[in-house]
């Protein structure tokens, strides 16, 4: 891979010779403009037809082209950055082409997918992510009759951590608890307090977002999995 490496040796300074020239003479097909046999590249570059080549130093710190046993080893020892030169398989033959805007529907992990987008669109709210991103601290806040009020207390930050865990099973259960996050809020605060306003603001906005990834979610079940505030 080549980065952080030790740096190459200085180069020499002396004049290289002169090439012989060879006599002109016909060319042939797979013939280069000087008349060498142009040799197929190989290893990983020309294997993914891409215009870059893994490679690594050696041990007397000069820099040479991996081979595919060394490239074989990088991919099981970091196989998140193998991805990235790995081609994705092809569509299964009955899928329909993805459209710009459309949610995907080939496997259970897509939901969760969605729902981490629309929770992280949230939390770059600079208010979702101070009243509504980690749990209420009564003490430090100065309400000690929160829990008095408020029976299942609720954050995005233990959403976020539930869907990271794979503690639901539908997208109805992160919806479910975002909501309670916010009415929990709406139910505390009196409707001029800013965290009041605030929580309207941000639940209307993810129920807006949300809606189109249950519809599609529930149509894709056939209406079996898909009952609201399901784990």
């Amino acid at each position: 891979v080549g980065a952080g490496g030790p740096p190459h040796p200085r180069a020499s300074l002396a004049a290289p010779s002169p090439a012989r020239r060879r006599p002109p003479g016909p060319r042939a097909a797979g013939m280069s403009g000087k008349g060498k046999k142009r040799r197929p590249s190989t290893g990983l570059a020309q294997a993914k037809k891409l215009p870059y080549a893994l490679v690594r130093y050696g041990a007397d710190g000069t820099l040479r082209r991996a081979t595919r046993e060394e490239a074989a080893a990088l991919a099981r020892e970091f196989p998140d950055v193998a991805r990235c030169w790995e081609e994705p398989p092809p569509p299964p033959a009955h899928a329909n082409p993805a459209t710009p805007g459309s949610h995907d529907r080939r496997g259970p992990s897509d939901w969760r997918s969605e729902c981490r987008k629309a929770l992280d669109s949230l939390l770059k709210d600079r208010q979702a992510s101070e009243w509504f991103g980690a749990p209420v601290d009564p003490v430090r806040l100065g309400i000690p009759d929160y829990f008095d009020k408020i029976s299942q207390p609720m954050d995005l930050g233990t959403v976020r951590a539930r869907l990271a865990s794979g503690h639901y099973t539908s997208p109805h259960g992160p919806y479910a608890d975002v909501c309670l996050c916010f009415e929990n809020a709406l139910r505390y605060n009196a409707p001029a307090h800013p965290v009041h306003v605030a929580a309207a603001r941000l639940l209307a906005r993810f129920k807006s977002r949300a809606a189109r990834l249950l519809h599609d979610f529930d149509r894709a079940q056939g209406g079996a999995d898909g009952a609201p505030g399901g784990g």
